[in-house]
């Protein structure tokens, strides 16, 4: 395809990924002296993010594996700086995490991991991060961008003749661009359209989560003040706790199950009784291994904001370059919620392709989409590939019991104290492989 015939694009979701897609067209193009496409923007969903459906926060990441914060700065500086200062409280602001181990785990956190030096992560509530997308592209004529609510893309078809990629969505509507970007999310409409035997892997946990408000007069859980708290109980049970404003906190109890769950997965939709027997599971699983403190908490969360997640992930499928379609974010690469990697590979996904795009645009590529697509996939597919394997191993280290929770003590001890003592760690590994070779050296020379 000429890169002239790039005039009109249609985004598939108007998530994280699908709005930072828009916005790199609109604002990585100009910089490069490029005339950005129109842009139409189909989302299913009838309304913008509310704190009910979208009330937890997530951690937009600095680091090499989910570097959101390098792809925010990338499309625009202020943008990135707004949503900064949205972030939730940080407490000390140089520790990133903190692990706790055993009966109680949820009280006192036993290792703290620090933030790398230079490494800008934060969290922040999901409904107030989209919204400010949502909001960025308002700035923009509906001639450039248009975002459509309540219109879901079901079919997609290259058309070979035209040169063009026909979209059908629920309503009947029908619409032709000359590249689409699939963003609908891990049960994409689109990609079981297109893609049929790709199927999602239950990784056979389930996360029981919710907010929890506090009364006048309270205070949030002591750990999470610090920084967010991941706890494993080493009796099947992982909890995961981190504040999202002054007066409000997220919880997520994870544990294994050979069953998936079935709907309803959402406290907005589910009956007042659905609401209780989801309290009193999760009081009935974490009794006898977290404090009756989280127990209270657990009582007065906010059954609106309910929420179960199956924990589903997919290595990702090459892209149909050639009929001018790319997958990005959990459409191409579905990422297990519990992991918080999701999101930031979205927000990466988008710029990374539309760097490609550039740099082909520049090259007067006549083949511009195929190859910037084809481009991608041999890029992305060892960074999402790392990010679900840690999922794996960070869900199995969650609900580990016996012998592996011990084993996993010891690891992420080692883990932590590494990356808090790069220097010290290294020098004592050095040591240690020094030491080693030695002895096989006297060990050969005994015999020889």
């Amino acid at each position: 395809m000429s890169s002239a015939k790039l005039e009109h694009v249609i985004i598939v979701g108007g998530g994280l990924g699908g709005l930072a897609t828009a916005l790199s067209f609109h604002y990585l193009f100009p910089r490069h002296n490029l005339t950005a496409p129109r842009i139409t923007i189909y989302e299913r969903e009838p309304t913008e993010s509310s704190r009910i459906n979208e009330g937890y926060t997530m951690a937009i990441r600095g680091d090499r594996v989910g570097g959101a914060v390098q792809a925010l700065k990338t499309i625009n500086q202020d943008l990135y700086n707004d949503i900064r200062s949205m972030a939730a409280p940080e407490g000390d602001k140089n520790v990133a995490m903190q692990f706790s181990f055993g009966v109680n785990c949820d009280l006192n956190p036993a290792l703290k991991l620090n933030t790398s030096a230079g490494e800008d992560s934060f969290r922040i509530a999901r409904f107030k991060l989209r919204n400010r997308l949502v909001e960025e592209l308002k700035h923009f004529d509906e001639s450039k961008i248009k975002l459509e609510w309540d219109s879901h893309v079901i079919k997609a078809d290259y058309n070979k003749e035209k040169n063009k990629v026909n979209v059908e969505l629920k309503d009947g509507r029908t619409n032709e661009c000359d590249l689409l970007i699939v963003a609908d999310g891990a049960h994409s409409s689109v990609r079981r359209y297109m893609c049929s035997e790709e199927k999602l892997n239950f990784q056979k946990c389930i996360s029981l989560s919710c907010v929890t408000t506090i009364d006048d007069g309270e205070s949030l859980p002591s750990p999470i003040k610090t920084s967010p708290l991941v706890g494993i109980t080493g009796k099947g049970i992982g909890i995961f706790m981190a504040t999202i404003d002054e007066k409000s906190f997220f919880w997520g109890v994870i544990y294994p199950s050979n069953e998936e769950r079935p709907p309803p997965y959402k406290g907005s939709v589910m009956t007042k009784d659905e609401q209780e027997e989801f309290v009193n599971e999760v009081l009935t699983r974490t009794n006898g291994c977290l404090s009756n403190e989280f127990r209270s908490f657990v009582r007065k969360c906010d059954r609106e904001r309910i929420l179960i997640l199956n924990s589903h992930d997919k290595f990702p499928h090459k892209n149909p370059s050639k009929k001018h379609i790319i997958f990005i974010g959990d459409a191409l690469h579905p990422m297990n919620p519990t992991s918080g990697n999701g999101a930031n590979m979205a927000i990466m996904d988008a710029v990374e392709f539309f760097q490609l795009l550039i740099k082909h645009h520049e090259k007067q590529d006549n083949y511009l989409i195929t190859r910037s697509i084809d481009e991608f996939d041999r890029d992305h597919v060892q960074r999402s590939t790392v990010a679900i394997k840690i999922s794996h191993r960070n869900m199995a280290s969650a609900v580990a019991t016996g012998f592996k929770f011990q084993l996993n003590k010891i690891i992420m001890r080692i883990v932590a104290f590494a990356i808090n003592n790069p220097l010290l760690f290294k020098s004592l590994l050095i040591g240690f492989v020094s030491v080693i070779i030695m002895i096989l050296i006297l060990y050969v020379r005994k015999f020889f």
